[in-house]
């Protein structure tokens, strides 16, 4: 009825601290905190805790904590986002005009532009998105 056991929110909390200090010790040792969704780290389901902290973590502090150390609560999106800013820079040497098959920084950058017409086309294109592809001068066609 709105109660909270105390021993059990102390377990919780102490568990949460635990795996805090998990993907502190996997910043330390890998530089990021990218972890995978089935990564298993020193015992533990550090990929499977994290997905949950995306979904279901409602504690600021603990969110604020999480951000400090480069966490990110929409990876997709930010990847999507990285990409683009690869894209304005491609462009800005280059011009718009990019083949499916060019690679630019190390990475298939042709290939997303590909995709991102592929998405247009089949109407699964966000409009904040398109926008902005096309505010670059992207032709999606």
């Amino acid at each position: 009825m709105g109660a909270v056991c105390p021993i059990c929110n102390n377990k919780f909390n102490e568990k949460w601290d635990e795996m805090y200090k998990l993907i502190y010790e996997y910043k330390q040792e890998h530089g990021n905190v990218d972890i995978p969704k089935r990564e298993t780290y020193r015992g533990y389901k550090l990929g499977d805790w994290c997905q949950t902290q995306r979904k279901d973590l409602k504690d600021e502090n603990r969110r604020k904590k999480l951000l400090e150390l480069g966490f990110s609560f929409n990876p997709l999106e930010d990847e999507w986002n990285r990409r683009f800013e690869q894209y304005k820079r491609y462009v800005a040497l280059n011009g718009c005009k990019i083949s499916r098959r060019t690679d630019f920084e190390g990475e298939h950058l042709g290939a997303w532009v590909e995709t991102q017409r592929k998405q247009y086309k089949a109407g699964k294109l966000s409009e904040e998105r398109y926008i902005k592809l096309v505010d670059v001068g992207m032709n999606l066609n």
